[in-house]
């Protein structure tokens, strides 16, 4: 129930446990309690949980890729994807038009609980406008359905997969 102010940089920060970015439910939370301004997150890995249920990103808001412009040594540094090993939790969130996923990678287990968090973020992006965001995420809830699936429609979710990427 912390609340940001300004910008929010979590650019290449490891969470080795659950990290719980829900917004405060308490009524006498002060206004702008529940939103992130501009918040970086790019570059980040979460290892376990990642949870911002409730949350507004009021601002530009980047769950992508560190890319790799800098050097050192001559070399240049290699782009870092934001990493979800565990399912994200956006249920309830509102995201400001300029947050991009782009990148970003989702390790996360197949199961209807990851579809549920997948299909929130796909309908938010569908809210967005964000076609390519949205089919991302609908490849992912499909991915993620399909273990659940009866004989005969796993075998055609399959085939989708195979033929089309989940017409991706």
């Amino acid at each position: 129930a912390a609340a940001f102010l300004g910008d929010s940089h979590f650019v290449n920060v490891v969470f080795c446990d659950v990290v719980d970015f829900s917004a405060s439910t308490d009524q006498d939370a002060p206004a702008g309690s529940r939103g992130f301004q501009r918040a970086y997150f790019i570059g980040t890995v979460f290892e376990k949980r990642a949870i911002f249920t409730g949350r507004q990103f009021l601002a530009a808001t980047d769950f992508g890729v560190l890319r790799g412009d800098r050097t050192e040594n001559g070399v240049r540094s290699p782009d870092k994807p934001a990493v979800f090993k565990d399912i994200p939790h956006f249920h309830g969130c509102k995201f400001h038009q300029n947050t991009s996923f782009d990148g970003a990678v989702f390790e996360t287990p197949l199961d209807q609980e990851a579809a549920r968090s997948f299909r929130t973020l796909k309908l938010a992006m569908e809210q967005l406008k964000a076609t390519s965001e949205e089919q991302r995420f609908f490849r992912l809830e499909m991915k993620a359905e399909h273990p659940s699936l009866p004989l005969a429609r796993r075998w055609l979710s399959g085939l989708y997969a195979v033929c089309s990427d989940y017409g991706f």
